[in-house]
């Protein structure tokens, strides 16, 4: 059974709600292994998840569902997940 990684909760910058099922699985599948890439060339600027501390932001693709969302990389700790269109 897969467990969700523990989500840090300081809020959202986009759409959380899924409007499909196939985006609700796609988000349960991200958040319960989050292996996404780190987008390049874009620099955490929200002061809830400070680059200098280790912020990335990532992007995680299932079925055609784009997910993007934080990870820490120096605690790994993570937030924000949210679909992208």
């Amino acid at each position: 059974m897969k467990y969700e990684v523990k989500i840090l909760g300081r809020g959202s910058t986009g759409r959380t709600t899924a409007k499909s099922l196939e985006e609700q699985l796609a988000m349960k599948e991200v958040k319960s292994n989050p292996l996404g890439k780190p987008i390049p060339k874009i620099v955490m600027t929200d002061p809830r998840w400070p680059h200098e501390e280790g912020w990335v932001k990532m992007a995680q693709n299932v079925n055609g569902v784009e997910i993007h969302y934080a990870k820490n990389t120096k605690t790994g700790e993570f937030d924000d997940f949210k679909f992208t269109n």
